[in-house]
């Protein structure tokens, strides 16, 4: 039997120092953080196993070795090297997958546990004091969180994590047992692990680890490949609807603006030609304002569709520049509270277009038509909605009777082909208030 160990542990070493090297050149290619520090994690172990099997890889008498003054100071750094980096990997990993604070608070205290134990042996050594239970203390380090995130994993039942799950059990079971194999060796138990091969079973842990890792990998690619192509898919869609919405638009909107200043040149045409020249400056006037509102339309949608727009940040700086310049026309007041952290924020073009066409319908009917002093603009993100509110303590309105007025109806269909609540709170003499909340999409940071 042990002539089968040795052999397997030369197999063994051999894969270990090949699966470092490859996910090595993975991460070159990748720059994935969890293959990053699952690399690291490889290599060490490799590092600690050639240390701790010499007479296996190199003919050196391991008693002799492991007297030695050299091996007392490496041994257990190499250890909790080792360690650090599965923790390192096993954070990079589940930390945005898993949403149990009491996981990720483990893994923080664990990951800030680790210097103060590179500390304290240092302290132990130099002043002479015992290292031996550094071992099992480093062990139960990578233990306890791999424990708790295979828990939640199994519970939540989370993609592709379970594969990665499932190779934390090989380790956590692995460990267990060497740890068992070293104190019932140190118990005078004597069989062929405890007195020979006590890291037997930590590299069965480690071997299933590696196979379940990579498989967790091949699975997590090809998923994210089908969640590209279903998001090319949407954004094509979504193209297909803003071009659909534009089309729409330029026909009601700009179709009827542009027949109106074709009737009024008509008009003006007949007025200067009669020499009414007063009706004909007001009815260039009139041109004028509905050229003016056609330009600033067709800046609205070309504005919308530019990349990088659709950031969320980016549209409350438009409303804001929007809601500045026409308060500032009629000298009325105005408010802002804009919520901080929108940065990653993303909405389509779409939305872009629609949440800052109701929000400039609100702000114009407020500036025109209410009589306000004041006007306030609040934004709001609470997990993954958004709200916008703008306010005003103008004359307010019946709501009952002006459905049909001042636009109303326009920002209620824009919000219902969001699929966003909007809804609007005004009494006479007590102002107006319009909130609209919608869905929001955050991007992620490795």
């Amino acid at each position: 039997m042990s002539f089968a160990i040795e052999k397997f542990y030369l197999l063994f070493q051999g894969t270990l120092v090949f699966q470092g090297i490859f996910f090595c050149l993975i991460w070159a290619a990748t720059r994935r953080k969890d293959v990053f520090w699952y690399s690291l994690y490889l290599l060490t172990a490799a590092l600690y196993f050639f240390v701790n099997a010499t007479g296996t890889f190199f003919n050196i008498d391991e008693n002799a070795v492991f007297e030695s003054r050299w091996y007392s100071w490496l041994n257990i750094p190499i250890i909790i090297a080792e360690n650090l980096f599965y923790l390192l990997f096993i954070r990079a990993f589940f930390y945005d997958i898993i949403e149990s604070q009491r996981v990720k608070n483990i893994l923080r205290l664990t990951l800030y546990s680790v210097p103060l134990l590179f500390f304290c042996f240092f302290v132990f050594k130099t002043t002479g004091i015992s290292t031996y239970n550094f071992f099992y203390i480093v062990k139960l380090l990578s233990v306890i969180p791999a424990i708790f995130i295979v828990y939640i994993v199994i519970k939540n039942k989370l993609p592709y994590a379970m594969l990665v799950a499932n190779g934390l059990v090989f380790t956590i079971i692995g460990t267990l047992l060497t740890v068992l194999m070293i104190i019932l060796g140190n118990k005078d138990v004597h069989n062929i692990f405890t007195d020979y091969y006590p890291l037997f079973f930590i590299r069965l842990g480690i071997l299933g680890d590696m196979f379940f890792y990579q498989l967790a990998l091949l699975k997590k690619w090809r998923w994210q490949e089908k969640e590209l192509a279903i998001q090319q898919l949407e954004t094509q869609l979504a193209v297909e609807r803003v071009k659909s919405q534009i089309s729409k638009e330029l026909h009601d909107d700009i179709g009827t603006t542009l027949s109106g200043i074709n009737m009024y040149s008509h008009m003006a045409k007949e007025q200067t030609a009669s020499g009414n020249a007063a009706a004909s400056g007001k009815t260039l006037e009139v041109i004028q304002q509905a050229s003016d509102e056609m330009i600033n339309k067709l800046k609205d949608m070309v504005w919308a569709m530019q990349p990088g727009n659709e950031r969320l940040e980016e549209l409350t700086d438009k409303i804001k520049e929007y809601a500045v310049f026409i308060s500032g026309a009629k000298k009325i007041t105005l408010q802002t509270d804009f919520a901080k952290g929108t940065h990653g924020f993303t909405l389509s073009a779409e939305t872009i277009h629609n949440v800052y066409t109701i929000a400039k319908e609100a702000l114009n009917n407020a500036v025109k038509y209410s009589g306000a002093s004041l006007i306030s603009i609040e934004t709001e993100i609470n997990n993954d909605r958004f709200t916008l509110r703008i306010m005003d303590d103008g004359t307010g309105f019946d709501r009952e009777q002006a459905t049909g007025g001042n636009g109303l109806l326009n920002m209620q269909k824009r919000a219902d082909d969001m699929g966003a609540d909007f809804s609007i709170q005004s009494r006479p003499g007590e102002g107006c208030s319009i909130s609209l909340i919608l869905k929001i999409t955050q991007l992620g940071i490795v």
